[in-house]
């Protein structure tokens, strides 16, 4: 008898500590995660175009992922002989939020631009960079 009463206590044993082993992986885990999704940036999937023409420069905006945001809080910096910016509630078409798959295009700029333009485009609440990169005009073709 002495014997089954051991066995018993074993499995007991087997259970309460895969018991504590799930409940410590399941914290750790929880705040590993909670840590990151704090100090962790907004992931917002952006990709931009530029179109030149003589008369004219089109810069289109299009959202392929992450959360949806107001479109007064991403700011577009475009750089080349001059520099201008403007918030996506400016874009056309005029909507409040921008989220896959908008597609926003501006083109109310004060200057024309030409040649090599860089294309910035800012997370106004975080500060973050969702995108950046060169466009250059080559005979009428766009270039990244």
């Amino acid at each position: 008898m002495g014997t089954d009463s051991r066995s018993q206590s074993e499995v007991i044993g087997v259970v309460l500590l895969t018991a504590v082993v799930v409940v410590l992986v399941g914290v750790i885990g929880a705040v590993v995660l909670s840590e990151r999704l704090e100090d962790g940036e907004t992931r917002i999937d952006v990709r931009v175009g530029v179109d030149q023409t003589e008369d004219n420069t089109t810069v289109i905006v299009q959202h392929h992922g992450g959360p949806t945001v107001d479109t007064a809080d991403v700011r577009v910096i475009v750089e080349a002989e001059d520099r201008e910016e403007f918030r996506l509630n400016a874009a056309e078409p005029e909507q409040d939020r921008f989220g896959a798959p908008d597609i926003l295009r501006y083109n109310d700029f004060e200057a024309q631009f030409t040649g090599i333009v860089e294309v910035i485009v800012v997370y106004v609440p975080e500060g973050t960079v969702l995108h950046e990169s060169v466009h250059e005009d080559k005979d009428g073709e766009i270039r990244r």
